[in-house]
């Protein structure tokens, strides 16, 4: 739908970042590769943890699922980035 430049505050500290607006998105936000990369990020998932800057910055990865939201395929799909695709359920 669009696109907007935003300042995202993790754990206290400020990083500039691109978002792509896309209509019904199953998260309020997903932080992709450029960002994770552009900031250091280390996903530590021993400690369920992460990391950005050096270490600087360390958050807790969130890991449930809203067995509501959630819906799961009869066999493995795999969906290109920036593809949509009509699937049985």
């Amino acid at each position: 739908m669009g696109s907007v430049e935003l300042s995202v505050t993790l754990g206290g500290h400020h990083a500039p970042a691109t978002f792509y607006v896309v209509d019904r998105l199953s998260q309020d936000v997903i932080l992709g590769v450029e960002f994770m990369q552009n900031n250091g990020a280390v996903l530590d998932y021993t400690n369920k943890r992460l990391s950005l800057r050096n270490g600087v910055v360390s958050i807790p990865l969130l890991t449930s699922i809203d067995s509501a939201k959630a819906i799961r395929t009869v066999k493995r799909v795999r969906i290109p980035a920036n593809h949509e695709v009509i699937l049985p359920v």
